[in-house]
């Protein structure tokens, strides 16, 4: 006999947007938060774990790095520098 496969429930409508507004209160300003105390590479670094859920890593670390800034919690010793043109 071969094994049966379990498959994951789905999740229920309810159950999406409430991690959807989880996800946009709590997290989305924690990371906003932790990107401004630390530079672009590492943020990208940190990002590349969790691959599964962000398209673009490198979009998304400049993104939460304009975040910071516009929010006034960017370190001094990690500044924004924009998309810099390639030499």
């Amino acid at each position: 006999m071969g094994k049966t496969i379990r498959r994951k429930p789905t999740l229920s409508k309810a159950e999406r947007e409430r991690r959807a507004r989880f996800a946009k209160k709590v997290l989305l300003p924690k990371a906003i938060e932790a990107t401004g105390k630390k530079g672009f590479r590492a943020t990208k670094k940190a990002l590349e774990k969790y691959q599964n859920g962000i398209t673009d890593v490198k979009k998304l670390a400049g993104w939460l790095k304009g975040q910071a800034k516009e929010k006034g919690v960017l370190s001094s010793k990690h500044p924004y520098m924009g998309r810099r043109k390639k030499r």
